[in-house]
């Protein structure tokens, strides 16, 4: 302890010294985090960021696979509003993830987070180095607290709150942020720090702030912070004539021009020199632009709160159902932070140190506040990084104090407790790490805490399903998707936006097996529920024109123009609608010209009833097209109605016994009906002895001979025979039989659904 008490009242540290205690403390925080570079890309943004984004990122490699520049994914970097936010210089650092990496893998991104956030603790080090520097600079002073400057730093990198930024890969742009802003912190500390302006170091620090900007704008209040610290320590301000004190003003003023810009003007300028179309962006109401200062002061009473008492931290924090500007829930937190700004005001003289930090928290708070809309979460741990940061250093300067004043007994005690702080911060952090290890982790700790929020619902179902628990996750997201059944006041939209989702992520599941299994209803379904996702958010242009795709290649474009027409109600001056509808009239098809072409395209609508009357007409007027009768039959199946596509092949095999066609269908629907009145296995295996059955080589007929053997119970004839359309078949393609075969092993027959 005595050397760490020397060390920390050096009048000079040696510089060797000062980066020793720099990198131990990058090194600790790379050891606690170190974890989180196991955790999996999770359903909360990642997907739509990297996982269906990589074509975008792959920078280095060209379009056709080869190694170097990738102008097209250059050009998407600095042009793009993803996922609601403009990060150019983030992406080039998963683009350089890729590279490193061969691949996009989701250990290479969180280990690069881990790494980025050791290295930001390093710089905050030795930001509170140079501003304890600064502030001694022309007074009595026992010398640099290198110990308390790491301490500060420790407590600011592992505290719990910090899991959230590191762990989730999607975070990667506040974390690269932070990083250029603390450099230009540094930078502008060198600039003002000795008896002489250095321009030099305020240039480099203007563009730092502009590269910190294009990696994640939350940074933009940096020039007020800096503000402050003209104020105190650097004492620019002190008896400064007029001129002085509008030179420093007007430098803010232009810092703060040069974010603004980059936060609203230059992603449209790149746009039009790089010849991008205009965006157009259509954006809900605000829905809780009421209480929105009661978000703001929330937001600041959370951050202070949980620094202190790290409790209950998880992903998700919904705003409140019922709540108004005057609830209870906001009455501490407006009572905080009028009783923080005025001690800080009364204090300005006696404390400057306690005045700037608090001024420096609510300005880096500000962005994200919630005083503008950010979505329906009340607070988020992501957006303690930079706010917190004036606490670290408060808790740095109450070491350093305390060390300076106290008797060497006490000055134990206090480096004693601090560290068992920072071990306590640590344990904690690494308890909440595995709530990031993946999806299913991820929104089991957040349904803890909000069970009956619809966007854990449907985050939740998605994980389970997509873990391999279909029947969990289903249920949940038809929770998620159940009708509004009552008034949700102000979260009426975010309700409709959330069912929406649901109903999507149901129907993707549903067409998918639909389509794997051929059950034309269930692919039926999922077109119902996905046009039912439209009628709540008719403003969802990316989903509107997925539908549109959709029916369109299924020949019913006729059945989306109505959901363009109220699309267009809503959004009258969007013309890329209006493009679209002229390009789904085009799309729908001339009227059938006969009732076999009427029946065919019932049957692409599933639409089974009407093609069953059209092909019955049909047959009426052709009783001869042996085509008709299997097309008939087969959309009596598709209706379920499977004694009358007996009724139907049956005559028509005893017709025309040479059709293989209407022969095989037969013997399937003999075999596999689930209808009992459908089935007859001793007339299938009649007509394969008729045929010659057992001599076909072909994959797909054995397997229908296999299935009449089966519902005989001649299963060892049918796993004989289906053995053989499985040799006869690729791998990749006789997944089926393979499931036909475990059931026959089993000694039981298959049913066609």
């Amino acid at each position: 302890m005595d050397a760490a008490r020397d060390l920390n009242r050096a009048a000079v540290p040696p510089r060797l010294v000062v980066w020793a205690v720099a990198l131990a403390v990058a090194l600790l925080t790379l050891v606690v985090f170190y974890p989180a570079v196991n955790g999996e890309f999770v359903n909360f943004d990642d997907m739509p960021n990297f996982v269906h984004n990589e074509q975008n990122l792959r920078l280095f490699e060209k379009p056709d696979g080869t190694p170097g520049l990738n102008t097209d994914s250059l050009k998407w970097m600095f042009t793009a509003y993803h996922v609601g936010v403009y990060t150019p210089v983030s992406w080039l650092t998963v683009a350089v993830d890729i590279w490193l990496a061969g691949d996009l893998t989701s250990r290479q991104m969180h280990l690069t987070n881990v790494v980025l956030h050791s290295v930001n603790a390093l710089l905050f080090f030795f930001i509170l180095v140079s501003l304890f520097a600064i502030a001694g600079r022309g007074r009595a002073t026992n010398g640099l607290p290198v110990i308390a400057c790491a301490l500060g730093a420790l407590v600011f990198a592992l505290h719990p709150l910090r899991v959230e930024i590191v762990a989730w890969a999607s975070a990667r742009n506040n974390l690269v942020g932070a990083f250029f802003a603390f450099l230009s912190v540094l930078a502008y500390l060198q600039a003002y720090r000795g008896e002489r302006e250095r321009i030099g170091w305020h240039i480099l620090a203007l563009l730092l702030y502009a590269v910190a900007m294009l990696a994640k704008a939350y940074v933009l209040p940096l020039p007020l912070v800096l503000l402050l610290l003209d104020w105190y320590p650097l004492r620019r301000l002190e008896g400064a004539p007029r001129s002085l004190i509008a030179r420093v003003l007007v430098e803010k003023a232009v810092w703060l021009g040069v974010g603004l810009f980059l936060a609203l003007g230059f992603m449209k300028m790149m746009n039009a020199a790089l010849g991008m179309p205009d965006l157009v962006a259509f954006s809900d109401p605000d829905l809780f632009k009421d209480i929105r200062p009661g978000i703001a002061a929330y937001s600041l009473w959370f951050s202070v709160t949980k620094t202190i008492l790290p409790l209950n931290l998880v992903a998700y924090v919904p705003i409140p159902r019922e709540v108004s500007l005057f609830s209870s829930i906001f009455l501490p937190a407006y009572l905080f932070a009028v009783a923080g700004t005025a001690a800080a005001v009364v204090l300005y003289k006696k404390a400057p140190w306690f005045t700037v930090a608090w001024f420096a928290m609510i300005f880096l708070l500000g962005p994200v506040s919630g005083i503008v809309p950010l979505g329906t979460h009340l607070a988020a741990d992501r957006y303690t990084y930079l706010a917190t940061l004036p606490l670290a250093a408060l808790f740095a300067l109450a070491v350093a104090k305390f060390e300076r004043e106290s008797p060497d007994s006490q000055r134990a005690f206090a480096f004693g407790a601090a560290g068992v702080l920072c071990a306590g911060l640590a344990y904690g952090t690494r308890v909440l790490i595995p709530n990031w290890k993946d999806s299913v982790a991820l929104w089991t700790s957040v349904s803890r805490l909000f069970p009956e929020n619809r966007q854990v619902m449907m985050n939740l179902g998605d994980a389970y399903a997509d873990a391999g628990e279909e029947e969990r996750g289903m249920e949940l997201l038809k929770r998620a998707a159940a009708p509004l059944t009552e008034d949700p006041g102000r979260w009426a939209e975010a309700d409709r936006y959330m069912r929406s989702m649901a109903l999507q992520n149901i129907a993707i599941r549903l067409g998918n097996e639909g389509e794997a299994e051929g059950d034309a209803r269930k692919v039926e379904e999922a077109m119902r529920l996905l046009k039912e996702a439209v009628q709540e958010r008719p403003k969802d242009t990316e989903l509107l024109v997925t539908v549109c795709q959709l029916l369109a290649r299924a020949g019913r474009a006729d059945e989306a123009i109505p959901l363009v027409d109220r699309a267009i109600e809503e959004m009258p001056d969007y013309d890329a609608l209006k493009d679209l509808r002229e390009q789904l009239l085009s799309a729908v098809p001339p009227p059938p010209a006969s009732p076999e072409q009427a029946g065919d395209r019932a049957m692409m609508q599933s639409r089974f009833d009407d093609a069953i009357q059209q092909y019955k007409v049909a047959i009426a007027e052709q009783p001869e097209n042996q085509d008709l009768y299997g097309k008939l039959a087969r959309a009596q199946v598709e209706a379920e109605r499977y004694v009358e596509a007996r009724k139907t092949l049956e005559p028509a095999v005893q017709r025309w016994p040479d059709n293989p066609g209407l022969t095989y269908s037969l013997l399937w629907l003999l075999a596999t009906a689930p209808d009992d009145g459908a089935r007859d296995a001793d007339l299938g295996l009649e007509i394969i002895r008729r045929i010659n059955g057992d001599e076909q080589t072909q994959p797909q007929l054995l397997d229908i001979i296999a299935a009449v053997y089966a519902e005989a119970g001649q299963f060892d004839k049918a796993i004989l025979l289906l053995r053989r359309a499985i040799d006869a078949t690729p791998p990749a393609q006789a997944g089926a039989f393979r499931e036909r075969m475990e059931l026959y092993q089993q000694g039981k027959p298959f049913r066609m659904r």
